[in-house]
């Protein structure tokens, strides 16, 4: 894919090659050409692929049917509200919270069975130097969006995740798991 000379500055090949597949992504969306691309693209980068996908459902999430700014507002998980207050990536935001990003995806993403007390930790350390509402935050975690394959006629069935089966899954060090553990 050739890259404009007006594409921002990279730190690495690998930032501007996530760059590139998610304009691919984003594109073959808005074209229709291909609704297959992230998964195409994720298997040609494997270690671009949490990245992708966490982009493309961002992508799907604001291009949900949302009819109206207020209804936008309140139709975000942690994650969408912390990215759409922040403007700030997904990494950037798991550091300056002290978690793994894919700890801070997997609680956005089954947001209903984070423990009361881990999700008052979550949003303290979310709103530390940003302006997020306490309240929104809270309840973002209760949204959940609904998950469809296009070969399907209905949503894939409710996830039995649980926060223990989370924090396994999870990259957090011994210590975070045992703090996050504590909280559940």
């Amino acid at each position: 894919m050739p890259i404009p000379a007006d594409y921002p500055a990279f730190e690495s090949t690998e930032a501007r090659l996530l760059f590139e597949c998610k304009l691919e992504i984003e594109n073959m969306w808005t074209t229709g050409e291909d609704p297959r691309a992230v998964h195409r693209l994720a298997r040609a980068h494997p270690q671009l692929s949490k990245d992708l996908y966490v982009f493309f459902a961002s992508m799907i999430e604001a291009h949900a049917g949302i009819r109206s700014p207020r209804e936008a507002r309140s139709a975000r998980t942690f994650l969408g509200l912390l990215r759409d207050v922040a403007n700030e990536s997904v990494q950037a935001l798991a550091a300056s919270m002290d978690i793994t990003p894919d700890f801070l995806v997997d609680v956005s993403d089954h947001g209903r069975v984070v423990p009361l007390a881990a999700r008052r930790e979550l949003v303290r350390r979310a709103r530390a130097g940003r302006v997020i509402d306490e309240a929104e935050a809270s309840a973002s975690f209760d949204f959940v969006t609904l998950r469809r394959a296009a070969s399907r006629d209905s949503e894939f069935p409710e996830s039995s995740e649980t926060f223990a089966d989370i924090l396994k899954g999870s990259m957090l060090s011994v210590e975070q798991r045992r703090f996050w553990s504590g909280l559940a």
